[in-house]
């Protein structure tokens, strides 16, 4: 029932070396602004299982039948299902050099960078 659920759907793309990627990613992603999202990642690359998960996250809580009724719960697995979505279109972008160029372009004209943007539309015109 949970491997359907978009969070371990997503978990199932990584092998190990990318999850350790990953969580290095998160970790400054989130600057210990949201710990929970961290902690459910690290537990759910190991393999836990949802109760355990819960029972680790939210220790003082009375566990529902269900983890996934638990709003909380529900809320935490949504942010990190979008923090994966994030990383895995980075890593797309990444590989495309003139898509990266051309976003760098425009964040340094919106930030009125013009002597920067000259140089990287330079590098980009070039290429």
């Amino acid at each position: 029932m949970y491997q359907k659920r978009g969070l371990w759907q997503r978990m199932a793309i990584f092998d190990e070396a990318e999850r350790r990627k990953i969580y290095y990613w998160l970790a400054g992603e989130l600057m210990g602004k949201q710990e929970r999202v961290l902690q459910l990642y690290e537990m759910a690359s190991k393999e836990h299982s949802v109760d355990e998960i819960f029972e680790a996250i939210y220790p003082n809580k009375e566990k529902p039948k269900n983890p996934f009724d638990f709003v909380s719960f529900r809320r935490l697995e949504h942010e990190l299902v979008n923090k994966l979505d994030l990383y895995l279109a980075y890593q797309q972008f990444k590989k495309d050099e003139d898509e990266v160029g051309i976003y760098t372009l425009r964040e340094m004209n919106e930030r009125g960078e013009k002597d920067l943007f000259e140089k990287k539309y330079k590098k980009v015109d070039q290429s």
